[in-house]
Parts: C-alpha cells; structure tokens; sequence
C-alpha cells in the first residue's frame, strides 16, 4: 500500500522533468523558469528535476540560476567530494550525473575551477569506468534468445551497424548522462591545456559516438540526438560529421520527431556550409528552406535566428566589417527570447575578427559582452571578455592605460585554479601592453613566463604562439640599440634563433598559421639584413622563406590573408633594384583589392604604404649618390617621389580609419620624411601650402599621443606617474613633437612651434599634478548653484571611487569616465576646471590668479617671460645648434639659434661634473667661476629679450637640465642677480603651481608658528661639532620666523609626515641621498628615533638613520594654498630626466604632494656654506615681510635667492664661498613668490 504513493510521486517527478526537457528543446526558457520557481522546494532541488533544470539554465546561458540549483541539491558538500576520502564508487548513478554536471557547472562555467574539475571527473571516471567505449554484453530478443551485443555497435569510425528491434537496454539514463558530463568535462579540460587535446577529443569521440549508436540502436532517438550534437564537435572534417547526422535524420520519422528533425537540419546546414565540396555545398540552400519550416512548425524560439547565424558567419561574400554588423544584429533578437547563451556566442564570433572600421560599435560590443558576461554569471566568461576588451584597448592609444591598469592587477593576484591556456593568454596579453608603453624589458619577462606556462600544459599551439611574442619582445629590445650594434646584433640574433626553432616544431606539429606567420618575420628580418649588407644586394636570401610560406597557403587563399606576403615580395625586388617587377606586383595587388566591395583599413593602408615606400626608392635609385643625371631622370625622378607622396598621405588617411595607433603615428613620421625630400624640388609658396597642411596632419596625431598619455587614470599616483613616463618616453612619440616644433620653424610661426615644444615637455608630471589640484573656493560656489555641473561632478567622482575598488572592470568603467569627462569639458559652466586640471599650452592663465601673483610681487604681465631652448638631437646633423625662445603672456614669441652646440654643452658637462673620488670639484677650483662662464653662451643673448629685473621662468630642454643656467652670467654677473628666476619643467607645471597658489589656505585659522617648521637631521658621529652647528643654526632661523624645530632624533618619518601634512613653511638641513641608479631610491635622510650618540648605539654609526624616499613624498599631502620647502642638502634638486623632459626626484616628488616652490641645491655642496646661505636667505626673507604693506603680504622668493646669491658670490658671507661650487647651486623651482605665512592680515 506505501508503494502506490511513491510510484505517484516518483510519476509526478517524471512528468515535471519531460516537461523541462520540452520547453528546453524548444527554446520556451521563460515558460521552463516560471515552472521550476513554481515548484516546491523539495521537488525543485530533488536530483532529477535538478539535473533537468540545470541543464536547461547551462543551454540558455543562465548559468548564476544553475549554480542556485546545484547549491540547495542535498547530499555531499563540494569539500567532501574534493576531499581524498570520499568514496566516489559508493554512490548510486543519479548522484554520480548530478555531482558530475555539479562539477561542470560550478567549476568550470561559473568559477573557472578547470583543474578541480577534472580532477573530480577523473576520479568517478575511474571508479564507474566512464573513459571507455559503451558496449551492451547481451541484448534479450523477443524470442529470448541472446546474442553478443558487441557485435551491433561500431567503432566510432566504423560503418553503423542496425540492431534487431525488441532489444532491451542496460544503459540507464543517468549512466548516459554519467559519460556524457564525465567528457565534457574531459574536453573542457584539453581545451584550457591542462590535457592534450587531440587525444582527449579522440578518445571522448570514440565513446559518445559508441554510447549514441547504442541508444539510437534501442530506439532511445531523443537522447541518441542530444549525444549526437556533442560528438559532431569532436570531428573535424565536416562531411565526417555529417553522414551520422544524415543517418539520424533518416531514422526521425513522424511528427513527433519535427523538434530533433529541425535541429538536426540545423546542424547539417552548418556543415555544409563549412564543406570545400561545391556538391554538398549547392544542398546547403534547401536543407536552410526545410530546417526553418519544421522550426516555424514546432514554434521554436531561436531555430530560426541559429540558421541566419549560420548564414551569416559562413558567407564568403562577406567582409568582416559586414559579418560584424549582421551578427551584431542577432543579439536582440536572441535577447527577446532570453537566450543569453547565444547572445554571447554572436558578440564572441562578431569580435574573433580584428576589425578597422565601426569602433565606436566595437567598443559597444565589448562592453555589452562583458556586461552580459556578469549578468550569465561565468567567471570564465567575464575573464574572456575583460581578455578581449583589454585586447582592444591595446590597439588603441587613447585607452594604452585602460588595458594596463585592467589586467595588471589580474596578472599580480592570479589564483591557484587558473588553468594553462588562460594564464598564457594573460602573460601574453600583459607582455604585448607592456610593450604599447615601451617597457621592453617587462614585456620580455611576461613573454618569458608566458612561454614557460604553456609548456606547463598540453596545447602545442598556445606554446607556438607564445613563443612567437618571445620572438617579437627580442626583436623590439634590439631597436633599441644603435643598427650593427653588438647589442642589437645579439638579441637579432636571439630572436631569429627563437622563430626559426619553432617553425621547424610548427611543420612537425601541423601549424600551419604558426609557421606562416613566424616565415613572414624571418623573411622581414632577412630582408633588412641584405638592404643593409651591399654584398647581399642581390642575393634573394628572402626566397626560401617566401617559397615555403606559398606552399603553406592554398592557392585559392583570400587576397586579404596574402597581404604580408606580398608585402615580403615586394620588398624583396625592391631592394635588388628590381623597381619594374615590384611595381607590377603592387600595383596588381591594388588593383586586386579595389575590385572588392569592401577592404578593411587596415590592409589598404598597408598596400599604399608598400607602393609609397617603393616609389620613394625608385627616386632614390634614380638619383643615386654623387650620380650625374639628364633632365629627363630628373622629371622621372620627381614624379616618383610625388606619387610616393601621394601614396604616403592616402596610406596615412586609411591608417586613421584603424585604432592601430601605432601605426598612424609611423605614418604620419614617414609622411614627413617624404615630404622633407619633395621641400627641395617646388617654389617657396607651394612649400608653405605642403607644409600647413602637414601641420593639420601632424595635430591630429599629436591628439592620439597625447590620449594614449592620459589614457593612464592618476588614480595610483607615483605608479601612474611612472606608466605615463613610459608612454611619453616612446621614440615615435618623441619624433612627432620634435618635427612639430621643425615644422612650425620653417613656416615661421615662432608661436607654433613653442607650442609644440611645450607639448613634448614634462606632460606625464604636469597630468599628475593637475590631477591633485583643488577647485577654488569661489569656482566651487559658482557651481553649486548649477544642477547639471553638479551632476556631472558627482558622476565623475561615483567613476574615480570605481575605479579603486578590487575586481572591477577597469576598461569599462575608464571609458563611462571618458564619457562622462567629455560632457564636463563641453559644458560651458565647468570649462574653469577642466582648464585646472588638463593645464594650458597657451598660457591662458587663469587671469585672475596670476594677477593677484603679480600685484603681490608688485611685477607687470609685460615684464614675465617664459625662456626655453630648443635641443635639436644629436642625431639630426653634424653639430646641431641650439635655438631659444621667449615668450610673453600675451603670446607674443621671439627665437634665437644660438652660437654653442649640444656637443659643446656636452662636452662642459662633462668637465665640470666628472671628477676622481675625493678630488676637488672642478666648480669649486679658482677657476670655477670661468669654468661656469664658458656656458654663458646660453643666456647672453637675454639681453635683448629682456630687461633687468624681469621675472624669467627656465624651461630647459635635455641636457641642459644639467646646466646652471640660472647663475650663467649676463651683464658680468649672474642672470639670478639681473633677473628674477625660477625654473618650472613646463608652462603647465607653472600654471597648475599658480593654481594651487590661488585656491586658498585650508589653515588659516592656525598662527605662523604652527605653520613653520624646521627640521635639522645631520647623525654623523665623525661630524659632532658640525652637527651642533647645524641644530645651533636651525634655532636661529627659528627667531627670524618663528616655527617648529625638531632635530636629531626628533626628525622621524612619522613626525616629518605629520608636520608637511599642515605646515606652509618647512626647512630642511640635512643630507640628500640621489640614486642615479634608480631615482626613486633618492631620499632626505631623516632619523629613526634613536639617539646615535647613545652609549648603546656607538658601534653601530648608521643605526639612528632613516630614509624619506621619493616615493614617500608622492604619497604625502600636503596644505592647499601655497606650500614652500627649503632644502638644505647635497643633490636635493638632482632630476632624472627622461624622454620628453619627465622630471623625477626630490623636487618634483614635493611638487607632486602640494607645494608651489621648493628652494635646493643642484650639486653637493658642503654643509656650513649651506648654512650661510640660509642665514642670509632668510635675513632677506625676514625684511620682505616686515616691509610688505596692506593686503600685499607675498615674500618674493626669487628675489631673495638672487640677493643672496649677490653676497654669497661676492664673498660677504665668507671669501670661502666665492667659487660657483658654493653659490651656483642654488635654484629655485615652482613659484617665485610665497603666498603668506598665517596669522598675517
């Protein structure tokens, strides 16, 4: 009597699962959901209804609603059955297919646990014999006679043999489902490397097909179908796949087969579409025709949207542009029958394929996949999506930073799970960034480590391709060294070592693509060695590698994908000389390509590039070197560097049509390049016409240097400092502000062409620090009272909070923050601050501020001027002159190429600053003062720029970083004297220092006592009496303006923090340490807190020290409105400079955390004339602010360094101190002026 009710029940679950799986097989999600969350909870989370509805939830692509269920199943937790004790024979077959598809749900779809997974899946493999092919022992007739069941099931590759019908199964549905997870999971595994995947899909191929052809023997057709769609993807030649399809068919007899009919259909449609059988492939339009009638006969959801999918993707007539659009389209229609699964499939499949043009709907794309990847709830498939939006962003330079800033925090923190594939991916992606931002030697070591990763797995094809980037990150290291060069010969060579080694493991293996591409480098590697070696000049050392790449490539191969070959055999006959065939053989391949209807950018670019280059040698060879030609070469000649021109320039248009960066700045150097050639052969007017339009060129790719800069967020401070540095630091970057400037020069436009010098200067360091400025009081006021500007304000902000939280999107959010900052710089209420922070090339000022400045110091706009020089590279001509300008506020711009060279200014430098341990520095010599005066070259012609007394703000360039300029001489005596002088690495960093300077004090209400400090740190036991000289001193300035004193001991980093963090005023004295090894490393030497004069201490003379590094001046904040540091020490204001004049040390580190000047010292210079300095300086100090008057409460800096200077040199303060090693050092940087010390009215 108990049975009955179990077999109902038992009935009633067997109802509620064929009822799952037919709205499955019809796509009918929303009515399946409504029924599963309408269930009770017993029932819902009862194994069999649970393996239905996971099942369904994995098709849709709603894997989260998977998890849930396999979460609140009953039965052994995930940490028992990972656990070695659990007994995986003792469970019955239900539990077995639900742990297994468990497994393969939550390990390897939703939490990316490959490994795990297979290691569970291996162990019930082996304890139920999962891993071997089916076969039934008996089958039971009718008549009850029995016969050998091996013999009624075929090898998977072996003809189908029919059963006799009336046999009876001993395969239950749960062990169908048991081998089917079991190698899902198995093929899952090959796929991410962890086995190998040829063997793997081999052997799963061998048992499904054997496990379908049994149950399609015993009439169990629907499962048999299910298996059946899983097996075709294990074969790989599709007519293979489709004669078990088409036996299928034929068997799927009636109505009540028109579901499997139709996605059966669906499927052959597929194959034979992908067939290179014109036979198969003319059935291809009728078996579309049948599969969509059944699909609209049975009311299927997606049916039909797969077969336009299908269309689509195999059509030949397509362009990958046009494929992009179409498939794209299908995601809303898959959307409006909730069917994510496929969704992700279209966006995967429309994105597979670099695409040029559409990249506004590319980056939609992406970002909805990723999106959509949230939603579904993969970890697998939001780490694909962040791989593939970083990917993106790699290739264009307005989101370099994007990219990084996204995936390196990934990279650092990778869990243990992480399968081979994916992580190699990921140091394969990490490595082709670093690179984007010019750090080859990271870019090597990720490439190295990529290739070591997937050795660890078993893809042979991810350990080619990885080997193939090592290839690469060798190559690029070896442009960085001079051509010839023993080092560039050496990683050339390493490199070439690298790719011709796996080509030959590429043939063995069968990779194709693999040893195609690494052919085409080698041929582009040889062909650059022959054009260098005139012995080679007609050798075809190319040849063998051009041969072996067209027996690799079908001869039907797409015009498109010969591209590079082509490219290769072009430059091959160009460089024999051999212009006739070359041109041939470009011109017929553009004319190839302009019979298409569409040619992505990219490769037309390339094309025009080709012939442009080609022309261009063409002109050369016509010419030749000390090569006497007739007229009639002469208008040959010309014509070909005008059509190379012209090629140039449409390549230059195509590139623009990319996101390829890179390569459009190339193009736009190598157009100029052409263009410095064509300058020679036309009339002074024509010129002027070439070269403005070059100039509207050459703006354009200054925006894509300039975004690929800010395109690094300085949400991190010092590391994104550092990653800007890298991006400016790029040669092509740098090439592209200097040809500005060079330009600009020749048309005269003396404005211009300061402009384009500003650019190129010190912009990393300028982004940083506009980043940390504040918004006026008064500014802030103004927009508080406007909604929108509020609004946009609180939406930027709610982006930057994202932006430093763990685990988010950072590609995603930097781009909604793009957006967001674009309506701010278009929204007129708001122009003040984006002008604040992105700083002006154009010294627009804000008026208002550098008034106030100016009035305070009592100094008119006419009388500031903004001195810089222009540093042509060594490179360009024999002895290249120096050129400087001056520039007024009002814009008006003067230049002068002056009569001393960089070689001359080199060669001082290293007079005067190369020197023997211990000798005595060459400055400080009776002769120091002539050496100095040999530079004042440099100044003198300031004479007529200028006028006495005149505030001159320096902006060296190069290696006059390195020079005094400010105490060269002018008048017989030191420009510091004449003039008021202040150095700032650009006019924007002055700007955003005026800026600070007008945003008000955050602490007025705290008197100046409170607001002065003075630190004096000197733990040098073999130095005591100077030490107490030094605190001696420090206490004396202390009465001149009264503040804190801490010394010694009391100097800690914590006390030193503490008290810049709302001190105006600070005084240091002490020593600097400058790494020139690694600036960072260079540091004010502060105390630890222990006394070194302790008794306790006295062996140990280095115990009581401690370091304030560079970086730890990035990471401190200091008080708005004005901050002024004096530093006492040897080589306080030492600066590495890289490329681009990128300013990083002391000074600049304190400039960074908030202070407007910063008084220090270029060289070491001995501690008791550092304390004469600061006795006089301050004297002088001391008198400005008893003399000010009314509101004008500003100490003018600048003139009290140069009165000091004045006395120092002329031995006032000490006959000592006379020579340049003593007062020539120091300088100072930021503001000339000092706002005001509090308590002032």
């Amino acid at each position: 009597m108990e049975t009955e009710p179990k077999e109902l029940a038992k009935s009633s679950l067997e109802d509620i699962r064929r009822k799952i799986r037919a709205y499955r097989s019809v796509g009918h999600f929303a009515e399946a959901t409504l029924l599963i969350e309408q269930l009770p909870q017993d029932i819902r989370y009862s194994r069999g209804v649970a393996i239905e509805a996971i099942q369904l939830y994995l098709a849709q692509g709603q894997y989260r609603l998977a998890a849930e269920i396999c979460d609140n199943v009953p039965g052994p937790s995930s940490a028992e059955i990972e656990s070695e004790s659990f007994a995986f024979s003792n469970q019955d077959e239900e539990a077995v297919a639900f742990e297994l598809l468990r497994a393969l749900t939550l390990r390897v779809v939703r939490f990316s646990k490959v490994k795990t997974a297979l290691e569970i899946a291996q162990r019930f493999g082996s304890a139920w014999n999962l891993d071997k092919p089916v076969v039934l022992d008996i089958i039971v007739e009718s008549r009850g006679k029995t016969e050998d069941r091996s013999l009624l099931i075929s090898s998977a590759d072996g003809p189908e043999i029919e059963v006799l019908s009336g046999s009876t199964s001993h395969i239950s549905e749960y062990r169908a489902l048991m081998i089917s997870f079991y190698w899902k999971i198995m093929v899952a595994a090959a796929v991410h490397g962890l086995l190998d995947e040829s063997a793997t899909k081999a052997a799963a191929l061998t048992t499904i097909s054997s496990l379908r052809q049994a149950l399609q023997a015993m009439n169990r057709l629907q499962e048999a179908s299910s298996l059946l769609y899983f097996e075709i993807q294990l074969i790989a030649i599709p007519e293979d796949a489709m004669q078990p399809l088409q036996k299928i068919f034929n068997i799927l007899n009636g109505d009540k087969w028109d579901v499997e009919r139709a996605l059966t259909l669906a499927e052959i449609f597929r194959l034979q579409l992908q067939s290179s059988d014109d036979t198969v492939l003319s059935k291809a339009q009728d078996t579309f025709k049948e599969a969509q009638e059944l699909f609209n006969k049975v009311s299927h959801t997606f049916g039909n949207i797969d077969l336009d999918f299908t269309r689509i993707s195999f059509d030949h007539t397509l362009s990958t542009e046009e494929k992009f659009v179409q498939i794209i389209s299908l995601v809303e229609r898959y959307f409006e029958v909730n069917h994510y699964g496929q969704m992700m499939l279209c966006l995967t499949t429309a994105l597979s394929e670099p695409i040029d043009a559409y990249v506004e709907q590319v980056k939609y794309a992406i970002e909805l996949q990723q999106q959509l990847a949230d939603e579904m709830g993969s970890e697998m498939m939001q780490n694909a999506a962040l791989m593939r939006a970083a990917g993106s962003a790699n290739l264009n330079a307005s989101e370099y930073g994007f990219a990084l800033n996204a995936l390196e925090p990934q990279y650092m923190n990778l869990s243990e799970e992480v399968d081979p594939k994916s992580h190699t991916l990921l140091a394969t992606t990490m490595s082709m960034i670093y690179g984007s931002f010019g750090n080859n030697m990271e870019a090597l070591k990720t490439a190295e480590e990529s290739l070591e990763i997937a050795k660890s797995g078993k893809s042979y094809q991810a350990c080619s391709d990885a080997a193939l980037i090592l290839g690469l990150r060798h190559l690029s290291i070896s442009e960085q060294y001079p051509r010839k060069s023993a080092e560039d010969i050496k990683w050339l060579s390493s490199a070439m070592d690298i790719l011709k080694e796996w080509i030959d493991n590429d043939a063995e293996n069968g990779y194709t693509d693999g040893e195609v591409q690494k052919c085409i480098l080698i041929g582009k590697w040889e062909n650059l060695r022959a054009f260098e070696d005139p012995e080679l000049k007609f050798t075809p050392v190319e040849k063998p590698w051009i041969e072996r790449v067209k027996n690799l490539l079908p001869s039907q191969t797409d015009i498109l994908k010969r591209s590079e070959l082509v490219d290769l055999e072009v430059s091959m006959l160009m460089r024999q000389g051999n212009f006739l065939e070359s041109s041939k053989l470009s011109t017929d391949y553009l004319n190839d390509l302009e019979k298409l209807s569409f040619v992505p950018p990219m490769i037309k670019a390339q094309a025009y590039s080709r012939a442009a280059l080609q022309e261009w040698l063409f002109y050369r060879a016509i010419l030749g070197e000390n090569k006497t030609t007739t007229a009639e070469e002469r208008l040959q000649a010309t014509t070909q560097l005008w059509s190379a021109l012209d090629l140039a320039n449409k390549s230059l248009q195509q590139w623009r049509q990319t996101s390829s960066s890179e390569l459009i700045i190339r193009s736009t150097l190598a157009l100029g390049s052409l263009l410095s050639d064509v300058l020679s052969t036309i009339s002074e007017d024509l010129e002027r016409e070439l070269l403005s339009g070059f100039m509207d060129e050459l703006q354009k790719t200054e925006i894509i240097c300039d975004d690929m800069r800010r395109s690094v967020i300085p949400i991190e401070g010092l590391t994104s400092l550092m990653n800007k540095r890298l991006l400016v630091a790029k040669d092509s970057s740098l090439k592209i502000y200097n040809l500005g400037v060079r330009i600009a020069l020749r048309l005269n436009d003396l404005a211009e062409a300061w402009t384009w010098l500003q650019k190129g200067k010190s912009r990393a360091f300028s982004d940083s620090l506009g980043a940390k400025l504040l918004v006026p009081q008064n500014l802030l006021q103004r927009i508080n009272s406007d909604q929108i500007a509020c609004d946009l304000l609180k939406a930027e902000q709610m982006n930057l909070d994202t932006l430093n939280q763990p685990g988010v999107n950072h590609i995603l959010v930097a781009r909604e923050l793009t957006s967001i900052r674009k309506r701010i710089q278009e929204y007129p209420p708001l122009a003040e601050i984006v002008r604040i922070r992105n700083t002006t090339l154009d010294l627009e000022i804000d008026p208002d501020c550098l008034d106030m400045a100016l009035s305070k110091t009592n100094i008119s706009r006419a009388r500031v001027k903004f001195v810089d020089w222009y540093v042509p590279s060594s490179k360009t001509k024999e002895n290249p002159q120096i050129i400087c300008f001056v520039r007024t506020l009002d814009g008006t711009t003067r230049t002068k190429e002056l009569a001393i060279s960089v070689t001359q200014v080199e060669a001082w430098i290293s007079k005067a600053f190369t020197y023997p341990d211990m000798a005595e520095h060459p400055l400080n010599k009776k002769t120091g003062n002539r050496l100095l005066q040999e530079m004042n070259a440099l100044v003198d012609w300031l004479t007529d720029y200028s006028e006495e007394g005149d505030l001159l703000v320096l902006s060296p360039s190069g290696q006059l970083n390195n020079v005094p300029l400010h105490a060269l001489f002018i008048e017989k005596r030191p420009l510091v004297e004449r003039n008021l002088v202040v150095y700032a690495s650009s006019a924007a960093v002055m700007s955003q220092c005026l800026d600070r300077s007008g945003s008000g004090r955050n602490c007025e209400k705290r008197n100046t006592e409170e607001t002065t400090a003075y630190f004096a740190v000197y733990e040098e036991p073999l130095h005591v009496e100077e030490r107490s000289l030094i605190f001696s001193h420090i206490k004396t300035l202390s009465t001149l303006l009264p503040g804190n004193v801490l010394v010694g001991p009391e100097v800690t980093k914590s006390r030193f923090v503490e008290t810049a963090s709302t001190a105006t005023w600070l005084h240091y004295h002490g020593h600097a340490g400058y790494c020139k090894e690694d600036v960072l490393r260079s540091s004010l030497i502060l105390s630890n807190g222990e006394d070194i004069f302790d008794n306790r201490n006295a062996e140990n003379p280095r115990l009581g020290r401690d370091e304030f590094s560079v970086v730890d001046m990035f990471n401190t904040t200091m008080p708005q409105g004005g901050v002024h540091f004096t530093i006492i020490a040897c080589e306080s204001a030492a600066q590495d400079l890289s490329p681009g004049d990128e300013p990083l040390g002391i000074i600049p580190a304190l400039l960074h955390a908030g202070a407007t000047s910063v008084l220090g010292c270029q060289w070491p210079i001995k501690s008791s004339a550092g304390r004469a300095f600061s006795a006089a300086f301050y004297d002088d100090v001391k008198y400005m602010q008893s003399t000010t008057k009314g509101g004008n409460q500003a100490v003018n800096l600048a003139q009290a360094l140069g009165i000091t200077v004045g006395k120092m040199r002329r031995g006032e303060l000490g006959v000592q101190f006379k020579q340049a090693y003593c007062w020539a050092s120091f300088a100072m940087h930021g503001l000339w002026f000092f706002p005001s010390f509090n308590g002032e009215t």
